[in-house]
């Protein structure tokens, strides 16, 4: 066979190996390939299908390293490139490399063929702005996680993080640090609102919905939500009491405030609170005049080996 023929022979049958998944054959012949014909016109193909086969064992780092000497970058180049440099962008952020990985997640979105591994990026991308204190940033990557088209089915096997809820919650969260607890309150009621949400992560996004709206001062809205958190139960029900006795006593309702902040106290198994609401009834008798009280309480917490250091 002439030299040609037999060229064009070994990139087909490299090219069919590929697509019906012999890899180890489409390895064998394309790495061949380019060892006959340094110089073949199929060089750029070749090493687009050698950096798709290196990318499915998870060497990401290798696969694109393939892709920095082909010149023709056709489609084929930038599905290969856009996924390599989505996994790449994963791996770094689970090493806590978050700047080199937003850089990555950038670089997966250059050229975006599929729309599901571009979904996901913008959402890892969200996430590595965040962890990089780049609020803005993160929420403005998260919408677009949130506004692109893409079957969810399909992003949440490729990422089983990457859900509307946990974007709205980096969104929340974003704005809290900000200081916009009036976006940060949508956006954590926008979680609980999510489909395809669970429900651990939906009460978590109403507790950081009540302390969003108890920092706008909306006291007695911040007190209905906390009572919902009391009321479902769960690991953070004492949290709320705690928080919720804290308006009442905004809200000059002392009494109340002194009695579910003994419920505190007086649970078993002890609450991790109960330090706190001790030495919150013992201020809140203080100010109230009640002198006699406040030294029981304070004298309480004085004889507690768990409860040193709780003062401010």
């Amino acid at each position: 066979f002439n030299k040609s023929l037999q060229e064009a022979a070994m990139i087909l049958y490299g090219r069919l190996s590929y697509e019906t998944g012999n890899t180890d054959e489409a390895l064998r012949q394309l790495k061949t390939l380019l060892e006959v014909y340094p110089n073949s016109g199929h060089k750029d193909e070749a090493q687009t299908l050698l950096s798709g086969l290196t990318m499915k064992t998870g060497n990401y780092e290798e696969a694109l390293d393939r892709l920095q000497g082909v010149r023709t970058k056709d489609n084929n180049y930038w599905s290969v490139y856009q996924k390599a440099a989505y996994g790449y962008g994963v791996q770094l952020y689970r090493k806590g490399e978050m700047k080199k990985a937003e850089e990555y997640f950038a670089l997966s979105l250059q050229n975006p063929l599929n729309s599901e591994y571009e979904r996901a990026a913008y959402f890892w991308r969200a996430e590595a702005a965040y962890q990089l204190h780049h609020y803005t940033d993160a929420i403005n990557y998260a919408q677009n996680f949130i506004s692109r088209m893409g079957n969810m089915a399909v992003i949440e096997r490729l990422s089983p993080q990457s859900t509307i809820q946990h974007a709205y919650l980096t969104m929340g969260y974003s704005a809290l640090e900000t200081g916009n607890y009036i976006a940060a309150q949508d956006f954590f009621n926008q979680a609980q609102l999510a489909r395809s949400g669970d429900k651990h992560t939906g009460n978590v996004a109403l507790l950081l919905e009540a302390d969003a709206v108890f920092l706008q001062k909306n006291y007695t809205k911040a007190i209905s939500l906390y009572e919902r958190i009391i009321a479902g139960g769960g690991t953070d029900v004492d949290y709320a009491k705690f928080q919720k006795a804290i308006l009442l006593g905004l809200t000059n309702r002392q009494n109340e405030k002194i009695s579910l902040l003994q419920s505190l106290t007086k649970v078993k198994p002890a609450s991790l609170y109960a330090g706190n609401a001790q030495y919150e009834i013992a201020l809140t008798h203080m100010e109230m005049e009640h002198y006699k009280d406040a030294l029981a309480a304070l004298k309480v917490i004085t004889e507690s080996e768990s409860d040193k250091g709780i003062a401010p």
